[in-house]
C-alpha cells in the first residue's frame, strides 16, 4: 500500500510539472507583449474656439467678444469634418495662463482658435489666429478693421479661412448652413449678449433676480429685432 502511495504521488507531481511545462512553453508562444495603455489622440480635424479677449479701452466689451467667440463655435460646429470643443469646456480656460499645448490636450483637439475683440464706438477690430497643438504653429491670422456693420461678414469669414488653413472642402450645402447659423441682425446680436452679461456676472438668486430687472428690456429688444 505504501508503494503504491508512492507511485501516485509522484505521478501526480510528474503531472503537475508537465502541466506547467506546458502552460509556459505552448500556450503563451504566440501571446503577444503586453503594451502600456496609450491616451486617444486627437483628430486632426478638430478645433476648440476659445473665448476672445475684449481689449477695448474701457474694458467694458467682455460680453461682446464671448458673444462672437460663440457665434463663431456655432458656426464650425455646422462642418461635417470638423469636431468642435463645446463652448462650457472651451470657455472654461478664459482668464488663465494655461498653455496652448496643455489645453489641445485636455480638451483632445488639433487646433485651437482664439484672438481678441477692440470695440470703440461703431468700429471694431477683431483679431484672430488658427494656432496647430502640436507644435505650436500659426496656420493662419488676420486682423480686421471694419464697423459693426460687417461683424457677421467678419465672422464668415474667419470660418472660411480656419476650414481653408484645415483643409476641409466646404461644398454648398455646408456654406449655406454656416452662414444660416446664430443671429444675423447685429442689434439684435449685441442686445442679446447684454442681457446674457447678467448671468456672467451675477453671485446668487437674489443679485440674479436685481439684475435681471435691469436686464431684461435688452431681451425684449432682442426679440423684437
Amino acid at each position: 500500500t505504501g508503494h503504491k502511495l508512492n507511485l501516485i504521488t509522484i505521478g501526480m507531481l510528474v503531472a503537475v510539472v508537465a502541466v506547467v511545462v506546458i502552460d509556459r512553453t505552448v500556450l503563451h508562444v504566440h501571446e503577444p507583449a503586453p503594451t502600456a495603455l496609450s491616451t486617444p489622440t486627437a483628430a486632426e480635424k478638430s478645433i476648440a474656439v476659445l473665448a476672445f479677449e475684449d481689449l477695448s479701452p474701457g474694458g467694458d466689451q467682455a460680453y461682446f467678444a464671448d458673444g462672437l467667440s460663440e457665434e463663431l463655435l456655432n458656426v464650425l460646429a455646422q462642418v461635417p469634418e470638423l469636431k468642435v470643443a463645446g463652448r462650457t469646456s472651451s470657455f472654461a480656460f478664459k482668464g488663465t495662463n494655461t498653455g496652448l499645448r496643455e489645453i489641445g490636450e485636455l480638451l483632445n483637439v488639433a487646433h485651437i482658435l482664439e484672438g481678441s475683440v477692440r470695440k470703440s464706438g461703431n468700429r471694431i477690430r477683431v483679431t484672430a489666429q488658427l494656432i496647430r497643438v502640436e507644435d505650436g504653429f500659426h496656420l493662419w491670422s488676420e486682423t480686421y478693421d471694419r464697423t459693426m456693420d460687417d461683424v457677421f461678414a467678419i465672422q464668415d469669414d474667419i470660418a472660411r479661412n480656419v476650414a481653408d488653413a484645415m483643409k476641409i472642402i466646404l461644398d454648398d450645402d455646408a456654406w449655406r448652413r454656416m452662414q444660416a447659423a446664430g443671429v444675423r441682425n447685429v442689434d439684435a446680436f449685441v442686445a442679446y449678449q447684454k442681457g446674457r452679461e447678467a448671468f456672467a456676472v451675477a453671485h446668487g438668486a437674489d443679485d440674479l433676480l436685481g439684475m435681471m430687472r435691469d436686464n431684461i428690456g435688452y431681451f425684449h429688444r432682442a426679440i423684437e429685432l
